[in-house]
């Protein structure tokens, strides 16, 4: 979780205004910069036209290799809050996964929204539409980029590109270099990268380790026995390996991760000395550049990975089945929830530059997926007992875990999709952007996405862009195909939930000051809900509309050559009621100073007031004892979290040319706060790790 490169957020928000590297502020510097074509399927690739950071169609904010370096953060989750319109808070659902918002809303457990791409490739599940199953917790050790883009992306990427998409961009650095830190809840940090080239051939490799042994969580409620209290932990580990091959006009890229939790929450529930999950993902990518001529090129790419998620939960309270189980057993039922999935894709994309004014990209996808597993283990005969309608006896294995209990419902899925991207320049200061993507799908239906840009450079220091773009999230195998589920009925009659949004973008840069105001508004359809109904969450399609709108802002001062300052802030101002979950008001600040060989880095992240779901439990007339009665009735109700305010820094020493010795500190002032949950079980919320310090050192050879 901690790792080698440490970084620093000049966020270069591309509709924002930016922020430029290295121990100067050189305004000029970035917007000559040469860029991704970030509205390109492809998003890590070069075009033929070359896009600024002022007239990229989008909001967009963009972390360099340096800049997350300076800033010393260890994971993507961590770099969000960092990102004006984007919410990254602690859930229950597992230690390494946080929620994530873009602009207000969320749905489920977070994340299925918005699009994550490593180096260009899909790294959300099919089976729920987010990381959590595929790649939980994204290190820092290996990223050269992150590029966020805020707003509707399915014109180019297809579902889950809802609100957002999250491309990272990993190290081709063939330099040898090595990290290696300590601090505090017993973590280590080590990492080691290094590549070679021979004629046309490179090979590159970065690796890294590291793990801790958790903040320790002082009387925290049991979610089985709400009278007793427990104390929990949230350890962590991580092993990653990253190659880069490339031959010619050949590249392979080859991603294995594998990743751990112990006693922390997992689904909700607490079962400390058997909560556990585990996760490994293999993601690779070959990529294929044919080059008709010197105004067209195409890529061919063949994608596949192969993700396997084991959950340890535990599921009812001890003493559940102790009157009826054969042979008698005082033990809670528990589980082992394995999610194996592979997924397989297709994409050949084209670039043509027809004239110095047009620029046409067009492309074709196919990909499937398939879930490898279907069935949980379990300690008892759970399927069994359900069969026979709940009606006792009911088997315990002794202790063993057999393979008996359907979680979902055999799934598949295959993609058939088509893009066209065409930018018009109609004049030295406007250009326009016009995409379009049809999708098809095997289970749900097809899709169409348009979106539309303008971007005018009205004065030297003044742009204005004008975005308009229509999205969709396909539902997920776990919303269509879930079985056996005792708290959620999935749907599979359910809707892709869709969206039409709008954004206006003012941008101001002078030589040393830059701010970005920029205005949103969405309208969600369909919109994919959980109420609860007689204790259970079923979910289904909203009829009603759902809107949100919210303002952006963000500064950049470059007060001296070697200090900056950086400022940004979001209001909602509408939002669902059902995202009562998320922060009202955020602010976040960056000042970096350099002083010779020393650089010190001070952030801060503040979210306003949350509310959390609990339960609420209406006592019957005929209520005797402390369990549920047919006179009991449980709804859901909210409370209010106080809002919280998190302090890092980071001081680094160049002590050679190669070796920097480096002091950190995430929530400096040990900010005791709790964050929304996703279930009704936990009345107080999440608690949230305290003061997390490293030391350590780099060295480049």
């Amino acid at each position: 979780m901690n790792q080698n490169r440490l970084k620093h957020i000049n966020s270069l928000l591309l509709s924002v205004a930016a922020f430029s590297s290295a121990s100067s502020f050189a305004v000029d510097d970035i917007f000559l910069m040469p860029i991704e074509q970030l509205m390109q399927l492809n998003v890590a690739s070069a075009t033929l036209t070359d896009e600024t950071i002022l007239s990229v169609p989008s909001s967009v904010a963009v972390f360099s290799n340096k800049d997350i370096k300076r800033l010393g953060l260890d994971t993507l989750d961590e770099l969000l809050n960092f990102v004006t319109g984007v919410q990254s808070t602690q859930g229950e659902r597992d230690s390494r996964f946080n929620k994530v918002s873009f602009r207000g809303r969320t749905s489920g457990s977070g994340g299925s929204e918005v699009l994550i791409l490593l180096n260009g490739q899909r790294v959300n599940s099919e089976y729920s539409g987010s990381n959590d199953y595929t790649v939980p917790m994204i290190p820092l050790s290996f990223v050269d980029k992150i590029e966020v883009i805020k707003g509707s992306g399915s014109a180019i990427y297809g579902s889950n590109a809802f609100l957002g998409v999250i491309n990272i961009i990993t190290k081709t650095n063939l330099s040898p270099s090595i990290y290696l830190a300590t601090g505090n809840l017993d973590s280590r940090e080590f990492s080691a990268s290094a590549g070679f080239e021979l004629d046309d051939f490179t090979l590159q490799a970065t690796f890294a380790i590291g793990d801790d042994k958790g903040d320790i969580y002082l009387d925290e409620m049991d979610t089985f026995t709400p009278n007793m209290k427990m104390n929990l932990s949230d350890p962590k580990s991580h092993k990653d390996i990253i190659i880069n091959a490339g031959y010619k006009n050949t590249n392979l890229n080859v991603f294995y991760t594998n990743q751990s939790s112990d006693d922390f929450y997992v689904q909700g529930h607490i079962s400390k000395g058997y909560n556990h999950t585990e996760t490994s993902a293999l993601i690779s990518n070959l990529k294929h550049k044919l080059s008709w001529s010197e105004d067209f090129y195409s890529e061919l790419m063949l994608d596949y990975r192969v993700s396997k998620a084991k959950l340890f939960s535990q599921v009812t309270p001890e003493n559940t089945f102790s009157l009826f189980s054969i042979p008698q057993s005082n033990e809670a039922l528990k589980g082992i929830t394995p999610i194996e999935e592979r997924a397989v894709g297709l994409r050949f994309n084209h670039f043509y530059t027809v004239n110095p004014n047009l620029d046409l990209s067009f492309g074709l996808e196919y990909r499937k997926s398939k879930l490898l597993k279907t069935e949980s283990l379990a300690n008892y005969d759970y399927f069994g007992f359900l069969l026979a309608g709940g009606t006792p006896p009911i088997t315990y294995f002794g202790g063993e875990f057999n393979k008996n209990t359907p979680f979902v419902a055999p799934s598949r899925r295959d993609i058939s999709a088509g893009f066209l991207q065409t930018q018009y320049k109609i004049s030295d200061s406007t250009e326009l952007t016009f995409g379009l993507r049809y999708d098809s799908y095997s289970d749900i239906g097809n899709n169409l996405s348009p979106r539309f840009s303008v971007v005018s450079h009205i004065s030297e220091t003044n742009t204005v862009k004008f975005n308009f773009g229509e999205a969709y999230r396909a539902p997920q195998f776990n919303e269509l195909n879930l079985l056996n589920n005792p708290s959620i009925e999935s749907n599979p009659n359910l809707n892709p939930e869709t969206i039409v949004s709008y954004d206006v973008i003012w941008l101001f840069n002078s030589d040393e000051f830059n701010f970005t105001t920029t205005y949103f508004k969405h309208s969600i359809d369909d919109a994919i809900v959980t109420p609860l109904q007689e204790g259970r969450v079923q979910l289904i399609n909203l009829s009603d509309k759902q809107k949100t709108s919210g303002l952006e802002f963000e500064s950049t001062w470059a007060a001296k050559e070697n200090l900056s300052i950086k400022l940004g802030a979001t209001h909602l101002f509408s939002s669902p009621n059902d995202q009562y979950r998320e922060s009202k008001n955020t602010l976040f600040g960056i000042v970096n100073y350099e002083q010779d060989a020393w650089n010190f880095n001070l952030s801060i992240n503040h979210q306003s007031a949350k509310e959390t779901p609990v339960e609420k439990i209406d006592i019957g007339l005929n209520r005797r004892n402390t369990s549920l009665s047919n006179s009991d009735s449980v709804t859901t109700d909210t409370k209010r979290l106080a809002s919280y305010t998190i302090v890092n820094t980071k001081i680094s020493y160049s002590y050679t040319q190669k070796l920097d010795l480096f002091f950190k500190a995430k929530n400096l002032f040990n900010e005791k706060y709790r964050t929304p949950s996703l279930s009704n079980q936990l009345n107080n919320g999440v608690p949230n790790r305290g003061v997390e310090w490293m030391f350590g050192a780099e060295m480049e050879f």
